[in-house]
């Protein structure tokens, strides 16, 4: 659940991936998004390169508003959870 008063931006990857994985987080207004007071269960399929390694790694942010049409994550959080 979102306790926060923005919303909060996510990616999830396998953990058995994280440390090798070339990602950007998403910076736009299209990104997967949990509003405030929302939470949100994502199947296992959506999890990039989900497999038997049963932990996943959540990365999660807030946008910052730098334009009208032009954002950038804050902070990167990260929480390791099994799935």
């Amino acid at each position: 659940m979102n306790r926060r008063s923005l919303p909060i931006v996510y990616e999830l990857l396998d953990a058995s991936l994280a440390a090798r994985a070339l990602w950007v987080p998403c910076a736009a207004a299209h990104c997967p998004t949990i509003q405030p007071g929302e939470s949100k269960r994502i199947a296992k399929r959506d999890i990039v390169r989900a497999g038997e390694p049963h932990e996943v790694i959540a990365y999660w942010w807030h946008l910052v508003r730098l334009s009208d049409n032009e954002f950038q994550p804050d902070s990167i959080r990260a929480i390791r959870t099994e799935y």
